[in-house]
């Protein structure tokens, strides 16, 4: 079974691009996002070397959700208009640790099919997030965390 780390976490700012994706097709529509998000300059990011993919706006019935590949920031005051902004609230998140982002489909797969019923944690109707430091590099090699927002 998957054991994450269950921490609490601050809430915080985020800015960057945001894009709708559709589930079944996410994992060739989400590394363009990226693409084009790494080649922009965020002002007034606190650590342009940490970066963030969160997810929000789930939609069942047409199985597509929104994504931002953003940075945080202390003020919305000096984002362009043209990127999007999200506030992460305060919140409990079970944060597990993958290698390559490769893994993140499987990983999602599991919590949902596995971890959740096993544990009888439920999301929390938060964003969730991938958080990406240091230890990440340009080769999709890790390790990265995805933060679920727990109830």
């Amino acid at each position: 079974m998957l054991t994450p780390e269950i921490r609490d976490h601050r809430g915080f700012k985020l800015t960057g691009l945001r894009r709708f994706h559709a589930i079944d097709s996410a994992a060739d529509t989400i590394p363009p996002q990226w693409d084009e998000f790494n080649g922009r300059a965020v002002p007034g990011s606190i650590d342009a070397a940490v970066t963030y993919g969160a997810t929000c706006q789930m939609d069942k019935v047409t199985r597509q959700f929104e994504y931002l590949t953003g940075v945080e920031i202390d003020s919305f005051d000096s984002t362009p208009a043209d990127m999007g902004r999200m506030i992460v609230p305060p919140a409990t998140y079970a944060v597990f640790t993958v290698e390559t982002v490769d893994d993140i489909p499987k990983l999602w797969q599991q919590i949902m099919m596995s971890w959740i019923p096993e544990t009888g944690y439920l999301p929390a109707d938060t964003p969730n997030f991938e958080r990406y430091d240091a230890r990440y590099s340009q080769k999709k090699r890790g390790p990265l965390e995805v933060w679920l927002p727990i109830a």
